[in-house]
């Protein structure tokens, strides 16, 4: 899990980073929402900090996935709902 959030940094070319965002679309199909849940720290500190400075078709990838699979679980984390707020609306402020 650590190497796919190290190949989301933003120096690396977003063709990276779209191969790396298929095979988090993969992952989440294959392990569920209960382990999700479990395992949701490992996977936010790569995709969250790309909404702020991927490029436009890498953001609108990323908020699929958060629409798709993630949402459900962030709305019944709370620890993790801040993270996720500040970094929507700071992507959508930079894009703007």
């Amino acid at each position: 899990m650590r190497r796919m959030a190290q190949a989301l940094d933003p120096q690396i070319p977003s063709g990276v980073h779209m191969q790396v965002l298929e095979l988090f679309v993969m992952l989440f199909e294959r392990i569920g929402e209960d382990r999700l849940v479990e395992d949701l720290w490992c996977f936010t500190p790569g995709l969250f900090p790309l909404i702020r400075s991927g490029a436009t078709d890498i953001r609108t990838k990323i908020l699929d996935i958060i629409k798709k699979y993630l949402l459900k679980v962030i709305m019944k984390m709370k620890d993790i709902q801040k993270a996720f707020i500040i970094s929507v609306v700071v992507g959508m402020e930079e894009n703007s």
